[in-house]
């Protein structure tokens, strides 16, 4: 007997019943006669209630195709084709093989999770993909180009994101390298992808990119596979926030400097002001008038320094809070240029500096304040004569046109560097001195030029061709029309007072009061002081002064409750009352104009300003 057939019976049986596949025989009419357990459990039915059942029962989605099996012959190509079994719910792959009998067999195999897996993937890349091009991150996927040593020297974009072009300013960059695109792209860069393309160590930084002058908050991670070199990148344009941060910085900076720079300046006055005190106490009992005079005008000049600090400081304030306002009138500009230099003459001659001032032959005329315009040219002249070595030159030049005129400032001093010339007008900003140099100042006054400037409609420049080439700043405000009123066009110097008042000093800072009252007493008025507020409406109820000064910080009434006190009187009714005291606010000037005041000063007070409010009142009686 042959084992062989026997053998090959049991093997194709074997093969049938432990296949991968599910096999399904059908007879000429396409009934079932012989399916094997794999098909038993893919379709989930035993296999009694299969068998002899018509093979379109079982998979009614086949009958198109069944109907073109009598054509196909034994050996031909099988059909393949996929369909759902109506039952289980089920997807299965079929492939269909006639029989010479005129049968078939089907083998089929089940492929739901396959399937499955692959709409659930195509779901993920569509969400992926909305996700890539909605996000408001640029994002790219990169191949890392590396050297024989595995040292990164370039990178070939692979993908992006449409926020990428927005974030970079890279036009179509996929399939091009980074050094095409941007030959001067930093090394680093190339090294920190590197490292995660080589480790899969994911990163986060911040960092600038030179070539594309922005900054970046990067996230990096590899993707696929080591060998691959595929790295993703995440980021964000931050350029807005560090110019921001810079920007934060650079003002803190110019804060401290000034801050160390106004201690310096306050400090500075008070070593020759504690020896001019000195001097007054040992000249006076020697009588050398010569050496008192002296060290009174010293006094005098540095006590007018450190006023002329505060009053920088306290417009700067109120010019960056816009609580300043201006009075224009029509002026000629000749009486401002002139009164410029007069106030800038002891800066200037002090540093034995050259002044040529050229004027227009004809009156220029311009709406304006006249003594902020005026400020405003003395700041600029004072500044020139800081900046220029002992010995230089200023000028100052006016020139008209049609409608506008131009006051140029020119020294041939230090110079601004061209960095400079951008922010040299900022707050707090300083042109750099060597170190151990004297300083020149606050970085406050040419800000207030500029605000005074464009309040009264004009510009201010700043020229230089650079460090040690001196600088030249240009005023242009527009003229005044040529009408001219009468009385007009004039600066009236403070007039001298005359005949004697009576006058009560209230001030708790007993100095200020008796040194205030003692100046008042030389020029022959008749003088009472308090120290409080309560002191002073008894003083003023017993002297009925005509001149009232209170300070607006005294204790137990202060300088507000006892004005409207005294206002209270009969008499005080023509009385003059001037607030004096630190705070010059508006809203300050504001309280103590609604208290009854008729004059807010700010200390320290100027005995000209005292003089030219009791000159203008009307004449004392002869009693």
């Amino acid at each position: 007997m042959n084992p062989a057939p026997a053998l090959a019976a049991f093997e194709a049986a074997e093969i049938l019943a432990h296949g991968s596949e599910g096999v399904i025989a059908c007879d000429k009419a396409q009934r079932v006669h012989y399916l094997n357990p794999v098909a038993e459990r893919a379709l989930g039915r035993p296999r009694e209630a299969l068998l002899n059942r018509p093979l379109l029962e079982i998979f009614p989605g086949l009958k198109s195709h069944l109907a073109s099996l009598p054509g196909m012959q034994p050996g031909d190509q099988a059909l393949e084709l996929e369909q759902q079994d109506a039952v289980s719910g089920r997807s299965f792959h079929h492939s269909l093989h006639p029989t010479s009998d005129g049968g078939l067999v089907m083998l089929f195999r089940d492929v739901t999770e396959p399937r499955g897996m692959a709409d659930a993937l195509s779901r993920s890349e569509e969400k992926y993909r909305d996700l890539f091009n909605a996000i408001d991150e640029g994002f790219c996927v990169i191949e890392v180009l590396v050297d024989e040593n595995g040292v990164g020297i370039d990178y070939r974009f692979l993908e992006v994101n449409p926020s990428f072009e927005r974030q970079t300013g890279l036009i179509d960059a996929v399939g091009k390298c980074m050094r095409e695109m941007v030959p001067t792209h930093e090394e680093h860069w190339f090294s920190i992808y590197a490292h995660v393309a080589a480790t899969g160590e994911s990163t986060r930084f911040e960092n600038r990119a030179q070539g594309l002058n922005r900054w970046y908050d990067v996230y990096a991670f590899r993707v696929g596979k080591p060998e691959d070199r595929h790295v993703a990148i995440l980021f964000n344009d931050i350029s807005q926030r560090k110019a921001a941060e810079e920007e934060r910085q650079e003002a803190d900076k110019r804060k401290d400097e000034f801050l160390a720079i106004l201690a310096h300046e306050l400090r500075n006055p008070l070593a020759p002001l504690r020896n001019g005190l000195e001097i007054l106490k040992l000249a006076g009992s020697t009588g050398d008038g010569e050496l008192l005079n002296r060290a009174c005008t010293m006094m005098e000049r540095q006590v007018s320094h450190m006023v002329s600090l505060v009053d920088d400081l306290l417009d700067a304030n109120r010019i960056s809070r816009g609580l300043i306002t201006i009075s224009r009138k029509r002026v000629d500009l000749a009486d401002i240029v002139r009164h410029s230099v007069e106030s800038a003459e002891h800066a200037i001659r002090q540093q034995e500096h050259e002044l040529t001032v050229q004027l227009p032959s004809r009156e220029v005329y311009v709406d304006a304040d006249a003594v902020r315009l005026t400020q405003a040219l003395t700041n600029l002249l004072v500044n020139a004569a800081k900046y220029t070595e002992p010995g230089g030159r200023i000028a100052l030049a006016v020139k008209r046109d049609d409608a506008t005129v131009s006051i140029a400032i020119t020294d041939n001093g230090a110079g601004i560097p061209p960095h400079m010339l951008n922010r040299i007008f900022d707050l707090f900003a300083q042109v750099e001195v060597a170190p151990h140099q004297p300083s020149r100042g606050l970085g406050i006054g040419l800000t207030i030029v500029k605000q005074l400037v464009e309040m009264h409609g004009g510009t201010v420049q700043a020229h230089s061709e650079g460090v040690g080439k001196g600088s030249r700043f240009t005023v242009t405000l527009p003229l005044s029309p040529e009408r001219r009123a009468p009385g007009e066009g004039t600066m009236d110097q403070a007039p001298r007072a005359r005949g004697h008042r009576r006058v009560l000093v209230a001030d708790d800072n007993r100095d200020a009061a008796e040194s205030l009252a003692t100046m008042f007493e030389l020029l022959g008025h008749q003088v009472a002081i308090a120290y409080d507020g309560e002191q002073a409406v008894a003083e003023a109820e017993r002297l009925q002064p005509e001149v009232l000064l209170l300070d607006l910080g005294m204790p137990r009434l202060d300088g507000l409750g006892a004005a409207r006190r005294i206002r209270e009187f009969p008499w005080a009714m023509t009385a003059v009352l001037i607030a004096t005291t630190g705070w010059g606010q508006e809203q300050d000037r504001l309280a103590s104009r609604t208290a009854g005041f008729d004059h807010h000063l700010v200390k320290p007070v100027a005995m000209s300003d005292l003089e030219k409010i009791i000159a203008e009142m009307p004449p004392a009686d002869a009693a």
